[in-house]
């Protein structure tokens, strides 16, 4: 799961050197890091996010938390309005329970936030 997660980080990284037009070692090289330490920290990096991520997925399963069909419209409506997108568009790349998934690990994020500012 770490290597996937540095994967697809490190391919993210990639991308957004391309857009600014210069090479993903140049773009290192801006950072003051070596290729070594990038993936050094990268993977410590994956580790971190996988942890919050699985701690927030159980937090959503055992909080149970309801997804209505106005929270899935609302979240392809938001979407669409980020990516300058039609709303029915988002069907092609998203489906249902991709988006229930998603609302459902931002409620338990809220809750964990709301649960935080009442200690």
């Amino acid at each position: 799961m770490i290597e996937t997660e540095f994967a697809q980080y490190r391919e993210q990284l990639k991308e957004q050197a391309k857009q600014y037009g210069i090479e993903f070692e140049m773009y290192l090289q801006f950072s003051g890091m070596t290729l070594e330490q990038f993936e050094e920290q990268g993977r410590k990096d994956a580790e971190a996010r996988l942890k919050v991520t699985l701690v927030i997925e159980a937090i959503a399963k055992a909080e149970k938390f309801e997804v209505t069909d106005e929270d899935v419209q609302a979240r392809k409506v938001k979407l669409a309005g980020m990516y300058n997108m039609q709303v029915e568009d988002i069907d092609k790349y998203l489906t249902r329970n991709m988006l229930e998934l998603d609302i459902q690990n931002e409620k338990a994020y809220n809750f964990v936030l709301e649960s935080a500012k009442r200690v």
